[in-house]
């Protein structure tokens, strides 16, 4: 039986774990506990780019494979994970309603655009000069129950031990693929924005995206996920999480009054009703130039592998990537050239 040793517990290392694991490997995961960016993440899946009014990359291979692997781990923890949620776009402008329009019955839009209808025009529950449109098969990830749950699961499988402790890259040892002096079949580093201090893959630039989300209390009436500017999204507790700010090259996870106020400023121009802010965290996100995942062996040393980079679409990028990590590692599977690591080198 193969040993892997996974370095991270967000949702890149987690996902490759229960891959891994599901394939008959003995997986050993070392996460600090701190984990910033996959616990703050809203878990938005968001088939559609507003600003560009095109599809999310692949999405039509990733969004029916998260929303299932989703499912299934609802179903065996008896814990909400999957929260549907559709997401009203308010156009910023004439010209952002007329591209929805000629996208909207195109054979590979019309699964996630809707079409336009008098009442989405006249949505009067947001500012709304131009008209809104409807996103379908969009919904989020409790990330919290997530995190929790898939934790329970690599923890309780008989080839799966989850340890709390914070990663030490000097006692890896590269000649026999060992940490702390136990050596595997290789290793998988899953460190997101800490890649930086990652000596083996820090010739790959990842950089570090801080984002800042408020949770507020308040009379929205909205059912749905409200987008412009910002996000409104609805939670089960009547509360509602707005954000994000990006704020590249920061990796200070101290919530900033900046942030705080061009949060409000989005949210004020989106709705006029008033709120009381309830909460405010801070996260850093692991992205790359391209907005594209890193994924791959490294290119001199035998054993060690990345699986990085997956940004504010990590919810909706993991599942499968991490299905792919493992047929790559197991198998020798190429990956889809656009996330391929070798593309650094």
């Amino acid at each position: 039986m193969k040993h892997f040793l996974i370095i991270g517990g967000g949702i890149a290392g987690t996902c490759a774990a229960d891959h891994l694991l599901g394939r008959g490997c003995q997986i050993t995961l070392v996460d600090s506990g701190e984990n910033h960016s996959s616990r703050v993440a809203a878990g938005q899946i968001n088939p559609i780019v507003f600003r560009r009014m095109t599809k999310s990359w692949r999405v039509d291979d990733f969004l029916p494979y998260a929303r299932s692997f989703y499912e299934a781990l609802e179903a065996e923890s008896k814990t909400i994970i999957v929260v549907d949620k559709p997401i009203r776009r308010l156009f910023a402008h004439q010209q952002e309603r007329d591209e929805w329009i000629k996208r909207q019955d195109k054979p590979e839009f019309s699964p996630y655009l809707k079409t336009l209808t008098e009442e989405d025009m006249s949505f009067s529950a947001a500012k709304n000069s131009c008209g809104s449109g409807l996103v379908k098969q969009s919904f989020y990830v409790n990330s919290e129950n997530f995190l929790a749950s898939i934790k329970l699961r690599i923890e309780s499988h008989p080839n799966g031990k989850w340890l709390k402790e914070k990663i030490d890259y000097a006692i890896i040892d590269s000649t026999n693929t060992s940490w702390n002096r136990n050596q595997y079949d290789g290793i998988l580093f899953c460190d997101g924005y800490l890649n930086l201090h990652n000596p083996y893959f820090n010739f790959i630039q990842v950089d570090q995206t801080k984002g800042e989300v408020l949770t507020v209390e308040s009379d929205i009436y909205s059912v749905e996920s409200l987008n412009r500017r910002c996000f409104v999204l609805p939670q089960e507790n009547g509360q509602y999480r707005v954000g994000s700010t990006y704020e590249w090259d920061c990796p200070d996870l101290t919530p900033t009054e900046k942030a705080r106020d061009e949060i409000i400023e989005n949210l004020t121009s989106l709705v006029e009703n008033e709120f009381k802010i309830v909460d405010h965290v801070a996260g850093i996100r692991p992205t790359t130039k391209d907005r594209r995942p890193v994924m791959g062996k490294h290119p001199d040393i035998d054993g060690f592998y990345l699986f990085n980079g997956l940004g504010a679409k990590g919810y909706l990028l993991a599942p499968l990537l991490g299905k792919e990590m493992a047929d790559f590692i197991l198998d020798k599977k190429p990956l889809h050239e656009e996330q391929d690591l070798r593309r650094y080198c």
